[in-house]
C-alpha cells in the first residue's frame, strides 16, 4: 500500500525536471488540459534617433588663418599686408644672367691620374676667373708653343694654359700634390712658396693649404695670369710664366713641356683647303699664263681614240 505514494511523487518529478530541460513540455496546472507553454517575446524597445542640427559651411581664407590667434602658444608668421609696397630702388625688371660660355674638357698631362679630373676641373674654373686675362693675351711666342693659339677661340686658349700648367706640374712634382721641395721652401703639384702665394693674394697662403692640389693650381693660373699679361710672353727671356717656375730654365724639361703641348690637338694649327676658281662655263676666254695679250677659248679637249 505504501508504494502508490512514491510513484506519484517520481512522475511529479520527472514533470518537473521535462518541463525545464527541454523534453516533453509541461501541462498548465491552472490551465485547459492539454495546453503548451510557450516563451512569449520581450518587447524590443525603440532607440530614438539622434540627429545634429544641421551647420552652414565656414569658408576660411588663408588670410584670416594667418590673422587668427595663436592656439595654445603656438608661433605664426608675421601678417601680410593688404596691397603691395612699391620700392623706387627696386628694378622694374630682374636681368638674367648670361650664358656660360661652354667649354670642352682637354686633354691634359694628369688624365691618367686618379685625381686627375678634379684637378681639370678646378684649372677650368680658374680660367673663367683669376686666369681670365690669360686668354685675351696673344704673347710673343706663342706660335713655338702653340700654333694654333692665334686664331683659336677662348675654349681652346683656355685648354692651352690648362695643357701647359698640366705638364709643368709633372716636371715640378711628378703629380704629386704633396711634394715638397727646397727644403721646406716650396710646396704642392706647382711647387708654390706660402710668401709667394699671400704677395699674390691666392685663396691659400700657407704650406698645409697649399698641399691641397686644387688650391695649388687655382693659385698657379692666377700667377700666371699677372705675369703672362705684364710680359706679353710665355717664357721668351726667362719672362712670363718662366719667371716663377724652375722648369723652363732647363733646356730639356723646356722642350719636353713644348713638345707635349704642341702635339695636342686644341694646339696644332687649323688646316684649310683652297678655294677653288668659279667655273667659268663653256666659251668663256681665258688668259695664258706667262704670255700676256694671248687669249685662248676654254673648249673641251677630246679624248684620245683607242
Amino acid at each position: 500500500m505504501a508504494a502508490k505514494p512514491l510513484t506519484k511523487a517520481v512522475a511529479l518529478v520527472v514533470c518537473v525536471v521535462c518541463g525545464f530541460g527541454g523534453g516533453t513540455p509541461a501541462q498548465a496546472q491552472d490551465g485547459p488540459a492539454g495546453a503548451m507553454l510557450r516563451p512569449m517575446p520581450r518587447p524590443v524597445a525603440a532607440t530614438p534617433e539622434v540627429t545634429r542640427p544641421a551647420e552652414d559651411p565656414v569658408e576660411v581664407t588663408a588670410g584670416q588663418m594667418i590673422l587668427a590667434p595663436p592656439l595654445g602658444g603656438a608661433v605664426t608668421p608675421a601678417s601680410l599686408p593688404d596691397d603691395p609696397v612699391e620700392s623706387a630702388l627696386a628694378p622694374l625688371r630682374s636681368r638674367r644672367p648670361a650664358q656660360r660660355e661652354a667649354w670642352l674638357v682637354p686633354s691634359l698631362r694628369w688624365d691618367e691620374h686618379p685625381r686627375g679630373q678634379r684637378w681639370t676641373a678646378s684649372v677650368m674654373a680658374a680660367l673663367r676667373g683669376p686666369g681670365a686675362p690669360l686668354l685675351d693675351v696673344v704673347p710673343r711666342d706663342i706660335t713655338d708653343w702653340c700654333p694654333g693659339y692665334v686664331t683659336a677661340d677662348r675654349a681652346q686658349r683656355a685648354a692651352f694654359w690648362a695643357g701647359l700648367i698640366s705638364t709643368l706640374a709633372w716636371h715640378e712634382s711628378t703629380h704629386n700634390p704633396r711634394a715638397v721641395g727646397g727644403g721646406g721652401q716650396w710646396f704642392g703639384l706647382v711647387q708654390i712658396a706660402p710668401g709667394t702665394a699671400r704677395w699674390r693674394n691666392c685663396d691659400v697662403q700657407s704650406a698645409d693649404a697649399l698641399l691641397n692640389g686644387g688650391a695649388n693650381l687655382r693659385c698657379g693660373i692666377r700667377i700666371m695670369g699677372i705675369t703672362v699679361p705684364r710680359d706679353q710672353v710665355v717664357s721668351a727671356g726667362m719672362r712670363g710664366v718662366a719667371a716663377d717656375w724652375g722648369p723652363f730654365h732647363s733646356r730639356r724639361k723646356r722642350e719636353d713641356m713644348r713638345r707635349w703641348v704642341r702635339a695636342q690637338d686644341y694646339c696644332r694649327s687649323p688646316t684649310r683647303p683652297r678655294m677653288r676658281p668659279d667655273d667659268p662655263g663653256e666659251g668663256a676666254t681665258l688668259a695664258m699664263a706667262g704670255a700676256p695679250g694671248r687669249d685662248i677659248a676654254a673648249r673641251p679637249v677630246p679624248r684620245p681614240a683607242r
